[in-house]
């Protein structure tokens, strides 16, 4: 079981304190953060793209809490931390579904209309 302190000191030390329970960054193209993602962006794509305009940090505490409390029931049941179950996803859709996304996370519904 996870104590909500537990939950809390899991947060990434890298974001940016803000009052709202979410809100979207533009990363810095030099930042480690930035270079991280585009170099898994790019292996990802294979070159199947034109041009990365920017890479945006979205920042949802609540939905960062719900993936803690499952991130840890994956380890209790599998028995590890990196098992594979972990990855990178990037998703393309129009602006309004992708404010819906950030408020409230990905839904089932959204299937097929992005």
């Amino acid at each position: 079981r996870i104590r909500r302190s537990k939950i809390d000191e899991q947060q990434p030390s890298y974001w940016t304190l803000t009052p709202l329970n979410f809100e979207k960054f533009i990363l810095d193209n030099k930042s480690d953060e930035y270079i991280s993602i585009k170099d898994n962006f790019d292996k990802t794509m294979r070159g199947l793209y034109i041009m990365l305009i920017s890479i945006e940090r979205i920042q949802n505490l609540l939905l960062f809490k719900q993936f803690c409390v499952l991130h840890e029931d994956f380890i209790d049941r599998y028995g590890k931390e990196d098992n594979g179950t972990m990855r990178f996803l990037y998703h393309g859709c129009p602006e309004l579904a992708s404010k819906k996304i950030m408020e409230k996370g990905f839904n089932r519904s959204y299937c097929g209309i992005n």
